[in-house]
């Protein structure tokens, strides 16, 4: 059988993102992206497998092709989804030990372990902004831009806190990132959404300009910084929209969630047949 070629990877993360907004938008690329056999779909998600799983229940989300988990440290694909061996396999040998990673910010009193099962990442809540954050019956889901942990104080705190971490990892080859304010997670150094995206697509065998990358929190910056195409959603991180402004591969969708997906992928001239009623919807160039 003749392989297909490849000419559409939608790479999205999923709270914030693909999993939030309009019912109807989301089904709507979805139709759009299992009609067609030479599109792809793969969720990028700071979530372990088994809690994406969940969320992708409770949103109505499809399994996708492949499954980028634990912030780019897990990839799992096929129907099963199964790891992906050869590229887990890389990441396992950047990886200098959770035990070692752990001990290094047991002193940090701002910070509380995540109750998480990841091998290759360990992850904490930044204890001050987690105790402002508006309740929800998931932890991990998305907050809106006016919770109070979106807020300024909030956003000082994590700066604060973040560099305290990366002052007291600096001997260790790992990267610490912060994101809603709330999450910091330490990876191995050049280990992110974006780096293990770009493995993917050459697992796929697809071209780069194939991809669009979709997003709404500081984690998902690394996608932006690959130089594929990408779209920040309406109801994006402050701190990420300021990260991404001025990048002329970014579009800046008005929309929250999968809306704003949608909106962007009609923008990069994906969904052609429904581009007519997207005429007057966002700019590009990073909107303010």
């Amino acid at each position: 059988m003749e392989r297909v070629s490849i000419r559409y990877v939608l790479a999205s993360d999923l709270d914030g993102t693909l999993a939030d907004g309009s019912e109807q938008a989301r089904q709507e690329l979805i139709d759009w992206l299992q009609a067609r056999a030479d599109a792809r779909l793969v969720y990028v998600t700071g979530r372990t497998p088994e809690s994406a799983r969940r969320l992708m229940e409770r949103a109505s989300l499809p399994a996708p092709d492949v499954l980028i988990a634990d912030v780019g440290t897990t990839v799992l694909a096929g129907p099963a989804l199964e790891p992906i061996e050869p590229i887990e396999a890389a990441i396992e040998r950047e990886w200098p030990g959770t035990d070692v990673v752990r001990s290094r910010l047991a002193p940090m009193e701002s910070l509380r372990l995540q109750d998480v099962d990841a091998s290759r990442r360990v992850s904490w809540w930044i204890e001050p902004v987690r105790q402002q954050r508006g309740t929800a019956d998931d932890p991990f889901a998305a907050r809106p831009p006016d919770d109070a942990s979106m807020q300024a104080d909030a956003a000082r705190i994590a700066r604060q806190v973040g560099a305290e971490a990366v002052d007291r990892l600096a001997s260790l080859p790992v990267d610490a990132v912060v994101s809603a304010n709330v999450f910091l997670d330490v990876l191995p150094r050049g280990v992110n959404k974006g780096s293990t995206l770009l493995r993917v697509l050459n697992w796929l065998g697809a071209e780069r300009d194939s991809c669009v990358v979709a997003g709404d929190s500081l984690n998902d910056l690394a996608l932006f910084t690959t130089g594929l195409r990408g779209i920040v959603v309406g109801n994006c991180e402050p701190a990420l929209a300021e990260r991404v402004s001025g990048m002329s591969h970014i579009y800046r969708a008005r929309e929250a969630g999968a809306d704003g997906v949608l909106e962007g992928l009609r923008h990069h001239g994906w969904l052609d047949e429904l581009r007519d009623a997207a005429d007057g919807e966002g700019d590009a160039h990073g909107r303010q």
